[in-house]
């Protein structure tokens, strides 16, 4: 059972996923060819609107996340959501990572999907998605499965490019909670507008 600080970085570590991938470099065989644009969500009109201090991104949370603290294994921002339990705290991550001079979201998505089985074991991706966040600017949606620290998981990623910076945002949660987190987080992490 993880508990405590240990919790933490498990949680953290396992949500930079498709951004710590860029880092490792090429080579894997897990890629898969993005769908057509995923369906629209309407915007939520609660919430709390965060702006990264450094000025990366903003984004509007969900009136029920609860802003995570103490040191993370990456810099990360994190929310709890309810509907965790004692193992394991489904959450919402945001990492932001610098990306080469010209990489777009394609290019970025092809690298991480080819690095992700470095990092994660039994990587399934679920659906791979084009989407329009409600800014506007075009970004993925990825949703995927796999096993990190022994723990299976699944994630749901929105992510954009912008300039030379890719801004990740990451839902994990037990595949049995999954699905109820993505109907109440999703439309908060649309709202992710990321900044050159």
């Amino acid at each position: 059972m993880l508990k405590g600080n240990s919790v933490k970085r498990f949680r953290i570590a396992a949500l930079a996923l498709v951004g710590a991938a860029l880092i490792a470099g090429c080579g894997g065989s897990s890629t898969t060819e993005p769908t057509a644009t995923g369906a629209s969500i309407a915007a939520p009109t609660d919430g709390t609107l965060f702006t990264d201090p450094a000025g990366a991104y903003s984004i509007t949370t969900g009136p029920d996340w609860t802003a995570g603290t103490g040191q993370t294994a990456i810099a990360a921002t994190f929310w709890m959501l309810k509907g965790g339990d004692a193992e394991f705290s489904d959450n919402v991550n945001i990492l932001t990572q610098a990306v080469p001079d010209g990489m777009d979201l394609d290019e970025y998505t092809k690298v991480s999907l080819e690095n992700a089985p470095k990092l994660i074991q039994n990587l399934n991706v679920i659906t791979n998605e084009r989407i329009t966040l409600a800014s506007g600017q075009p970004a993925s949606r990825l949703r995927f499965s796999g096993t990190t620290s022994g723990k299976t998981l699944e994630f749901l990623q929105v992510y954009a490019v912008a300039g030379k910076r890719a801004v990740v945002v990451t839902l994990t949660a037990p595949a049995s909670r999954i699905d109820g987190d993505i109907a109440a987080a999703e439309p908060y992490m649309r709202t992710l507008k990321a900044n050159s």
